[in-house]
């Protein structure tokens, strides 16, 4: 399942650009409410947020949550199609935000999001790696 190549001890180089501004962050994945979901934890300087993804088998169907430092909350959505990559659209509060979830190879993972806003695109590229 592609959930449990994202899983173990993972160590992500990740980056945030809005605009001119860039930062880090550090991203970890442990399975959550009795291996159903992935629980992604991301924290950074003054916040983090935390994303619960699973996949609906009978409807193949994938869902992610994200909950963050200020309240705010998103719901993605992607169908399965049986890949290495899992391929999101934001559906709440609206549909701006676009995040893929890639397997690179047996030990390496990326994490891409884009999101169009009122004051330019906001993107994040995360390069993951599991740890022994």
């Amino acid at each position: 399942m592609f959930m449990k190549s994202l899983v173990l001890a993972v160590a992500c180089v990740a980056t945030y650009h809005a605009g001119a501004q860039a930062q880090t962050f550090d991203a970890s994945f442990a399975f959550a409410q009795g291996g159903n979901w992935l629980r992604e934890t991301d924290t950074w300087k003054g916040g983090g947020d935390q994303g619960f993804i699973t996949l609906d088998a009978a409807r193949h169907r994938w869902t992610e949550v994200v909950v963050d430092s200020g309240r705010g909350t998103t719901v993605l959505r992607g169908t399965d199609t049986g890949a290495s990559k899992l391929d999101l659209r934001s559906v709440y509060p609206d549909s701006r935000l676009h995040t893929v979830i890639a397997k690179v190879d047996a030990t390496h993972f990326s994490v891409a999001a884009t999101q169009a806003g009122a004051f330019g695109n906001v993107s994040s590229n995360d390069l993951c790696v599991k740890q022994p």
